[in-house]
């Protein structure tokens, strides 16, 4: 915090009014084919984290409706995560380059 050093003074205060569920929800998720988009469950969320399985091989394809490994917003490798601010993980598609691999999520 020493970069915001000067840059205040006074009293400051700050109004957040975060949308979506008050619940943290957790799941895991395998793409069972590669090449075939699987989509996130409807869960009312603020954010999604989305971490790639420890064991997978290949690549996980995160992205929205019609993601796919040409086609995609954000790629995973094993252990790898993104976090992504939604109101829903239904809005989150994912593909994967290996059969069997997935993610597990955690949302709130």
């Amino acid at each position: 915090m020493d970069h915001l050093n000067g840059m205040f003074t006074g009293q400051f205060s700050a109004e957040l009014n975060a949308t979506g569920s008050s619940s943290l929800h957790h799941g895991l998720i395998n793409i069972t084919t590669a090449g075939s988009v699987v989509q996130l469950p409807s869960i009312s969320c603020r954010e999604i984290t989305i971490i790639a399985k420890e064991s997978n091989i290949g690549i996980i394809y995160v992205g929205g409706q019609g993601c796919s490994a040409v086609s995609y917003g954000a790629k995973l490798k094993g252990d790898n995560s993104i976090t992504l601010p939604v109101n829903n993980a239904n809005l989150i598609y994912l593909d994967a380059s290996v059969d069997g691999e997935g993610i597990s999520y955690v949302a709130l």
